[in-house]
């Protein structure tokens, strides 16, 4: 499993290794995503051409068809400066995912 570009951050992730953003913008000269956790915290990633991108339905996508405001799931190496997408998903998050990854209480389990 490559490093991650997150592991400051204290959210789980999928048993896939991703984990969700908001696509807070996208830089499509410097092939960059700046995205949001729901907590607000943000990560900028590059994109490479070995990034795969995918739709909410599984269909190959590029990086031109994210918009503001998208939801994804990402799977990415490096940190800091270095940080770069393997692949983004596009896709909600459920009211499961959002226990199971933010809301974690021993009570509504």
């Amino acid at each position: 499993m490559p490093s991650s570009a997150y592991s400051t951050v204290p959210v789980k992730k999928t048993t896939s290794g991703e984990q969700f953003f908001i696509v807070a913008s996208l830089d499509l000269q410097k092939q960059q995503l700046l995205l949001k956790y729901p907590t607000e915290v943000t990560l900028l990633v590059k994109a490479t051409p070995q990034t795969s991108f995918l739709s909410d339905s599984g269909q190959p996508m590029k990086l031109a068809d994210l918009r503001a405001g998208d939801t994804v799931w990402l799977t990415s190496s490096g940190s800091g400066a270095d940080a770069t997408a393997l692949k983004v998903r596009k896709g909600q998050m459920t009211v499961a995912d959002l226990h199971r990854y933010y809301l974690d209480y021993s009570e509504i389990r």
